[in-house]
């Protein structure tokens, strides 16, 4: 039993080991696409046209802004792969943010 338990354990780490490296490397293929001067790191300007292409909708500067802020942990203004979180959490943000906005938008009518 113990060295089934043990067997598992190692199966169940490989398998997240596998899965991780997938999402590393699906994380990389959007910031490849994303960097489109191939320069090694996403500017604001190309953080926003991936974004808009990806997601087909327009997107505001204000919003493109607190997005890199979010994610930009360096603080250079640009994104790095390392800081690069895919496309995924990027939309998870942008949802918080609208209804973060919405929420301000409602206190500001009732005062």
């Amino acid at each position: 039993l113990k060295t089934m338990a043990a067997k598992l354990r190692a199966d169940a780490a490989a398998l997240e080991a596998e899965k991780a490296d997938e999402l590393a490397k699906v994380a990389e293929k959007a910031f490849r696409k994303f960097d489109t001067n191939q320069d090694g790191e996403i500017s604001m300007e190309e953080l926003k046209q991936g974004l808009e292409k990806t997601l087909k909708t327009e997107l505001s500067e204000k919003r493109v802004e607190a997005l890199m802020e979010a994610f930009d942990t360096s603080g250079d203004g640009a994104l790095q792969l390392d800081e690069f979180v895919g496309v995924d959490k990027f939309r998870n943000q942008l949802e918080a943010l609208a209804r973060e906005e919405k929420q301000l938008a409602i206190e500001a009518q009732l005062e």
